[in-house]
């Protein structure tokens, strides 16, 4: 016996999210594989495609099936590599709930359990794989503290022929599971805020099992004996009519199953002169079988756990679509019965409801495969683990590489944008730089300026207070042609004329150089020369300017 693995769930959209956005679900089944390819969209799934394939068994079809899968994938393009896997064989699995007092570790659990699961089982426990989930605790009327525990097995060795299958087709199985299971899943997406006991009947074609869900949550499974090919069966019995003893072919019987269903009016004829009465005198055999089971597996659960009977009947699989099943069944059991719905969070293209809808049932429990969560139940044997953990490994490091490859580039590009800002804040500084030393420069030639004026102006004679006495002192007859300012030698040089005859103009002179030496601003007034030129004298005059 393979012990339940801790493990904790994969959700391939959010490990791979830049990966391959598709995921698969096939369903192994005694007559038929049904696989279905979807996309994850947040919490909801897009519905890609599905298909279904007949078989006779799976040892006699096992090529056709690697075959059938093979050009699935192909047909659509699918790169993801998760598939969830769902058993759907009854000789290979088994649930059973056990109540088990005085335990509470797994191993003692276990070893409580193990005589109990043997009991009924077709194969040993040492070779199954084994898995179990806790339904509840309590203290029975004597005060012995007790469990409740669904415990599920499959045979190894029949699960793994269908894991070798996905194995060769380059798969990675994610979670190997059961439809139950899967209708549970469905169920909390159908009616999350359910509470009421709820029974599910997964018709199949050569069994069916019958589930009840406490609010959405498993607590028994049965196997029962109905099944679409006990129907089609009961039907090639033979038949009294005015015409004698009529019975159909197999093949005949399957299409009235298909065309009538269960005949709301007994006298219609059907096919070879028979009527509608007498086509549902073969089927009710079959049927009353059915609603004794219901009956009596409603009684064992509300008798044995305390609860309330189921209140409403689900039908589902490839059976459930005979016409008027529902009508009879909610006559003869008094509980609403209604078909599973396709919960909400299953998109699909309008082109593809109406073809979904005629296969729907079929289907239902492949679909709800892929909303299996945290603590969901997982038969996958101990090897395939190893596959699937060495699976999530490499992703999570072509995650973690790419992760680590998108850090770098975004460092690089932050790096790259810091140079780039810091090589524009240097070259704008470098030219501010230049710009203040400029500046400086020419305030520098300012400051040099006015010292080097200041410094020829100090200790020397005001040029414009020269000026101002010499226009005061000069009369109209005399004109100065020239000025000569030496500040190094402290002279003043005169040149001019005197409009007036020799002696008038040398008195006219004598008196301007009076008038000059008796400025403050002049001393040693001196006639350098002076000569008479026509009507005029021309002269020069050198003055000592004074400190």
């Amino acid at each position: 016996m393979e012990p339940k693995t801790k493990m904790n769930p994969i959700n391939l959209s959010k490990i791979i999210k830049k990966g391959p956005k598709e995921v698969l679900s096939i369903d192994f089944g005694r007559g038929f594989v049904k696989i279905a390819c979807l996309q994850p969209l947040g919490h909801n799934f897009k519905l890609i495609s599905y298909d279904i394939k007949k078989i006779t068994s799976f040892a006699d079809n096992r090529d056709e099936v690697l075959e059938f899968i093979n050009n699935f994938i192909q047909t659509h393009s699918i790169k993801g590599k998760g598939i969830y896997v769902t058993l759907s064989d009854p000789d290979s699995i088994i649930i059973k709930r056990l109540t088990l007092s005085g335990v509470s570790k797994e191993e003692e659990i276990l070893k409580a359990a193990k005589w109990q699961l043997q009991e009924g089982l077709s194969f040993s426990i040492e070779e199954a794989v084994l898995d179990s989930r806790k339904i509840r605790e309590f203290t029975d009327e004597e005060g012995v503290k007790k469990i409740d525990i669904l415990f599920v097995l499959a045979y190894a060795q029949a699960l793994r022929q269908y894991l070798l299958v996905i194995k060769e087709c380059e798969l990675i199985p994610i979670i190997a599971s059961l439809g139950p299971f899967n209708y549970s899943y469905l169920l909390k997406r159908i009616s999350p805020q359910e509470e009421e006991t709820q029974a599910l009947l997964d018709i199949g074609q050569y069994n069916s099992t019958l589930c009840i869900f406490k609010g959405s949550e498993l607590t028994l499974a049965r196997t029962l004996s109905f099944s679409s090919e006990k129907l089609a069966k009961s039907l090639t019995s033979s038949l009294t009519s005015d015409k004698g003893k009529i019975s159909f072919s197999y093949e005949e019987a399957d299409r009235i199953r298909e065309e009538f269903g269960i005949p709301k009016d007994d006298t219609v004829e059907l096919k070879k002169g028979v009527n509608a009465g007498q086509v549902m005198s073969l089927l009710r055999p079959v049927f009353d079988e059915l609603i004794r089971d219901f009956k009596f597996t409603s009684y064992y659960y509300t008798s044995n756990y305390q609860e309330k009977a189921p209140s409403k009947l689900y039908i589902t699989g490839g059976g459930a679509n005979l016409k008027n099943l529902g009508n009879y069944l909610k006559k003869e059991l008094g509980v609403e019965v209604a078909q599973l719905p396709l919960p909400d969070c299953i998109l699909t293209e309008e082109a593809q409801r109406k073809d979904l809808e005629k296969n729907k049932n079929q289907m239902m429990s492949t679909l709800g495969a892929v909303f299996a969560t945290f603590g969901a139940v997982n038969l996958l044997p101990s090897e395939f683990r190893s596959l699937r953990r060495e699976f999530i490994e490499k992703a999570a490091l072509r995650v973690f590489t790419f992760g680590m490859w998108a850090i770098f580039l975004a460092v690089l590009l932050i790096v790259y944008g810091q140079f780039q800002g810091y090589k524009n804040k240097l070259k704008y500084s470098h030219l501010h730089l230049q710009n203040i030393q400029d500046i400086q420069g020419l305030k520098n030639q300012c400051v040099f300026r006015e010292n080097l004026i200041q410094k020829i102006q100090r200790g020397r004679v005001p040029v414009d207070g020269v000026l101002k006495v010499i226009s005061a002192l000069i009369t109209h007859d005399i004109i100065l042609n020239r000025l000569s300012f030496n500040q190094e030698n402290d002279t003043l040089i005169f040149k001019g004329s005197v409009s007036a005859s020799g002696e008038i103009a040398a008195l006219k002179l004598t008196d301007f150089m009076k008038k000059i030496e008796a400025s403050s601003y002049f001393k040693d007034t001196q006639l350098v020369s002076s000569e008479r030129f026509g009507e005029v004298q021309r002269f020069e005059i050198k003055c000592i300017l004074v400190q």
